[in-house]
């Protein structure tokens, strides 16, 4: 999978909205800011579904900046709204914008043209979003698809303090980003209970035509939460990434993806000087249908740290045309470079726990490739940087059509240290025959490797997946290797599989 990350849109368009670096600090939080309410009716606006009701949200959003801030209300209704510039809607500190629900639309009017954002602020403070539907109206909108000068995300804030999103329904959401957070000053997001429908914005366009980077979620900064919210597409739609963070202090928790070719991007491409703050935990989601589910992209020549992923859900769903597909990935980056994103995400990780996850492969990659190293693989970690201090425990792993677990890279200088592999169950790996038997093992180790300890795993075959011939248990053949152990893991010795081990190493009771 050669999945593009959407940080040289975010270069530029930072670059040229001159972005003011704005304070670390995390600001106070109300939930409804303070001040009067701005009825968008009583600006002009109808909601009534016919006439452009731009101008009237505008001029409510204006009122409540000029008295310091407050709440503007949209009642039910569908609201046409379509850019006056670059973007659809300026906001300002101390703003809340409140629906009444799903009832609330605000809908691209058809012919509207392109524009980057909807909701767009720059270095503002207590934002909040709530209770309402974003419809972008992609069938009315096929003259002008996604692409250059036309990013067409739905809610965007540059160096955002205290942004909240609540219970907002995008649908459908069409653009290169859905909500977005960008600039290295972010300071507490959270995005909550909302509805991500993402179709494809290139309507009427070929199939080789219709593949464009999208994020749903694509946030910079520290002190994220992005919590219990449904993003959901279809293979035809060509979704790429449902969340893409950058930052520290970050909760992924209790989401639900589906149909989107990789679930979860977590990157630490933010500058040096930014605030190192705490772990990034992703517990409880469910990735669905997902070729790729979490990929870890460390930036060139610096450490991508402290990264717990725990009792999560997998089902792996290979695309057509593709070659490999993963759950958990170290990943190799195969998208280009640019003057305003020369990253090539060749650096280190560290302190990485993966527990409690099940992973279960749905089918196989149709094609195969080793991508330099990198292959089809429940859990990888084989990327081209170090990765070290690396916990790997208690993973149920169903049905991996090559590798279960797969550690190290005999085509890259990046080595394994201190890794812990241990009371994981591999069922049923290694049953496709996409290629040849020393890819199609339970547990594959190469490269250079050091402090390895392998221990107390079950594998296991069953009638389902478990007719394949030629599968090893464990194939270890690493360039290097100190302190490799392998002791006390299970495996029936009527399944057929065995061991395929460098002499150096050895199988310990």
């Amino acid at each position: 999978m050669s999945l593009r990350s959407v940080g040289s849109i975010s270069l530029l368009l930072c670059a040229t909205a001159a972005l003011a670096s704005g304070s670390g600090t995390a600001p106070k939080s109300p939930s409804r800011q303070p001040g009067k309410q701005f009825n968008v009716k009583d600006y002009g606006a109808q909601g009534n579904g016919r006439g452009n009701d731009t101008a009237g949200i505008q001029a409510a959003l204006d009122a409540a900046r000029d008295a310091g801030g407050g709440r503007i209300y949209l009642p039910a209704g569908t609201y046409l709204v379509g850019p006056v510039s670059d973007v659809v809607f300026s906001v300002a500190s101390n703003s809340e914008i409140a629906g009444d629900g799903p009832s609330t639309i605000i809908k691209i009017r058809s012919g509207a043209g392109k524009y980057n954002a909807i909701f767009y602020s720059e270095n503002a403070a207590n934002l909040s979003y709530h209770d309402f539907r974003v419809d972008q109206n992609p069938t009315g909108n096929a003259a002008t698809p996604i692409g250059d000068g036309n990013l067409a995300c739905p809610i965007q804030n540059n160096n955002y303090q205290n942004l909240k999103v609540q219970r907002v329904r995008f649908e459908p959401a069409t653009g290169a980003w859905g909500v977005a957070g960008l600039g290295r000053k972010g300071n507490q997001l959270l995005v909550e209970d909302c509805l991500f429908d993402f179709v494809n914005g290139r309507v009427g366009k070929s199939e080789d035509e219709k593949d464009y980077d999208n994020s749903l979620i694509y946030s910079q900064g520290i002190h994220q939460r992005i919590l219990n919210n449904v993003f959901k597409s279809k293979a035809a739609e060509h979704a790429r990434t449902a969340i893409e963070i950058q930052g520290n202090d970050v909760l992924i928790q209790k989401n639900q993806v589906d149909y989107f070719a990789c679930g979860t991007i977590v990157t630490n491409s933010l500058p040096q000087d930014a605030d190192p703050t705490g772990p990034v935990i992703i517990e409880n989601n469910q990735f669905l249908h997902i070729q790729g589910g979490v990929d870890l992209w460390a930036s060139t020549n610096r450490t991508l740290r402290n990264v717990k992923l725990v009792s999560n859900v997998f089902t792996i769903a290979p695309r057509a045309n593709t070659w490999a597909a993963h759950g958990i990935a170290h990943h190799i980056y195969g998208g280009p470079t640019s003057a305003v994103d020369p990253d090539t995400y060749e650096g280190d990780i560290a302190d990485i726990i993966v527990s409690d996850n099940t992973i279960t492969f749905l089918d196989a990659p149709p094609k195969y490739s080793d991508n330099g190293g990198q292959v089809t693989a429940a859990i990888n970690f084989d990327s081209v940087g170090n990765a070290s201090n690396i916990q790997i425990v208690k993973n149920k792993i169903n049905d991996p059509p090559l590798v279960g677990i797969h550690l190290g890279n005999p085509n890259t200088k990046g080595k394994l240290t201190n890794v812990k592999v241990e009371d994981n169950v591999i069922v049923n790996p290694g049953w496709s025959s996409t290629a040849e038997a020393k890819y199609r093992a339970a547990v594959k180790l190469e490269g250079y490797l050091s402090g390895i300890q392998l221990s107390n795993n079950t594998i296991k075959r069953t009638a389902a997946r478990g007719g394949g011939k030629g599968i090893y248990t464990i194939s270890a053949h690493p360039i290097s290797a100190e302190n490799v152990v392998l002791k006390k893991n299970v495996v029936d010795a009527k399944d057929g599989m065995v061991p395929d081990l460098d002499p150096s190493l050895a199988l310990q009771k």
